[in-house]
């Protein structure tokens, strides 16, 4: 502040320093601070949400409107701010997978399932092709 006036700042105003952050619109941001802790839910409401899906007898384009409605969007809006930890991209990916087959042995190859459905796939999203798009964006 200015030193030669004695204006103080406001107590309820909240200062973040170096090695700490603080939690705007879902994104933690600060200098130098640890943002792996807000990943770590990630996945395990995904989980839940999955969970109570799986339950419903979804065709293949019920269950990709779920992924990409509930599970990915959560995630890609928190990559905007923080990068994504790459084993969190992986559990999210298996997690997807597992609900995708229902916990049965893949049926289509990884890299098909992501294909748009012209070309013979089912037009899944493949989290960490978005990520580095989103990280060269």
């Amino acid at each position: 502040m200015n030193k030669t006036t004695n204006d103080k700042i406001d107590q309820a105003i909240r200062i973040v320093e170096d090695n700490d952050s603080l939690r705007t619109l879902g994104a933690y941001i600060g200098n130098n601070s640890e943002t792996s802790v807000q990943w770590e839910e990630i996945p395990k409401r995904q989980s839940k949400i999955l969970k109570s899906w799986s339950k419903m007898s979804l065709s293949a384009k019920g269950k990709e409107l779920i992924m990409k409605a509930l599970i990915q969007s959560r995630a890609l809006y928190l990559v905007t701010a923080n990068e994504m930890p790459k084993n969190i991209a992986q559990r999210i990916t298996s997690q997807m997978k597992s609900f995708m087959w229902e916990d049965k042995r893949l049926l289509m190859n990884c890299i098909d399932v992501t294909q748009p459905r012209s070309n013979g796939g089912l037009n899944l999203p493949d989290i960490e092709a978005i990520l580095e798009a989103i990280q060269i964006i």
